[in-house]
């Protein structure tokens, strides 16, 4: 058996075939996404949101392409002048960077991967119409803690927050209440292929929508927040995706569950890194630790021949570095979909190197 342990697309539920082959039989593949049986698949997807991720019910749900097409909905339908971004990796500093080219007042806040969160919080006070955090950095293994967000949201209470969650979602508890919107890319901790991404906002984010007003884009966030009220969307979107969605919510266990059993893991993990002879934890601050992807320090002369191929051979497929750290790191996605014995066989092929 063959596993994948890149950080996305990552394995998948050992389900999807099945999904599949229902979604085929059900019909719901022909319907037109205004039709009642899309409406219904809609709400069964939120509702799953709601009862196994413990989304609030006043929080709206958007389906979009990727988590890449949320930076740009949430830049146009969320600020008129400002915002700033906060991030410590690849993916936090592209979101900026995309932001700041739709509108230029975006300002940038970098920190290090081993930074003392608790040393950001006096330079949030900027006068700001949105703070945006990566909560999970892909790129490093880098994490905001979820209670630390409750921090912030306690000082930022003038402004609307935004998280990138591509790595965490349903794979952590998430403290909703304490940001306005929230996005992912279903291809990691989902365990679904990659193609859908899903944004949800809160009651203070769905009225600066209304607010704004912006209708410039298509598929804009005015558009979409109209058309969700009917649990419909602005245009064609992914029904398959939609649909394996809503079946990998009713089946999966409550986020409490994953969220702890994902912790266990992670925990296995770095303390095996942290005695291995020659592999460590990229993040030296044991709290600021990813929880759902595990980066590797290794000395580039071992990474290939040391590492990456022994684990190909061993039909255990890991993530290589993400630039600029693709020389000396590699990552291991400690997602859900991936089982028990995989994750025990590449602790043994770890300690055995």
């Amino acid at each position: 058996m063959k596993y994948t342990f890149a950080p996305g697309p990552s394995q998948l539920q050992l389900e999807t075939e099945w999904y599949l082959q229902e979604a085929v039989a059900s019909g719901l593949l022909s319907e037109s996404h205004r039709s009642p049986a899309f409406s219904q698949l809609y709400e069964e997807v939120l509702q799953g949101f709601r009862s196994k991720l413990e989304l609030p019910d006043s929080y709206s749900l958007y389906f979009l392409s990727s988590a890449t097409e949320c930076w740009e909905v949430l830049t146009a339908g969320l600020i008129s002048e400002n915002a700033l971004h906060v991030y410590s990796g690849a993916f936090g500093q592209r979101w900026y960077e995309y932001a700041r080219a739709i509108c230029p007042g975006v300002e940038a806040l970098s920190f290090d991967p081993d930074a003392d969160f608790d040393s950001l919080k006096p330079r949030l006070l900027r006068p700001v119409e949105l703070v945006c955090f990566t909560q999970n950095e892909t790129a490093n293994g880098t994490q905001i803690r979820p209670e630390w967000l409750a921090e912030v949201r306690a000082v930022l209470q003038d402004q609307l927050i935004a998280v990138d969650v591509t790595s965490s979602l349903a794979g952590q508890a998430l403290p909703w209440r304490e940001a306005d919107a929230w996005f992912a890319s279903v291809q990691k901790c989902l365990g679904m292929p990659a193609g859908l991404g899903v944004l949800v906002c809160s009651p203070q984010a769905q009225q600066r929508i209304e607010r704004l007003g912006h209708r410039a884009a298509y598929n804009g966030l005015q558009r979409l927040h109209s058309h969700w009220k009917d649990r419909q969307t602005s245009y064609t979107p992914n029904v398959l995706a939609i649909y394996l969605l809503s079946r990998i919510l009713q089946d999966i266990p409550p986020i409490r569950q994953t969220d702890a059993h994902l912790q266990e893991r992670a925990h296995t993990y770095y303390s095996l890194l942290e005695q291995h002879s020659w592999l460590s934890p990229f993040v030296a601050r044991a709290e600021n630790r990813s929880q759902t992807v595990i980066a590797v320090a290794c000395p580039p002369e071992r990474l290939l021949a040391g590492v990456l191929q022994p684990a190909q051979a061993a039909g255990l497929t890991l993530g290589r570095g993400y630039k600029p750290l693709d020389k000396t790191t590699f990552r291991i996605a400690n997602f859900p979909a991936l089982p028990a014995d995989a994750v025990m066989e590449l602790c043994g092929l770890l300690q055995g190197l």
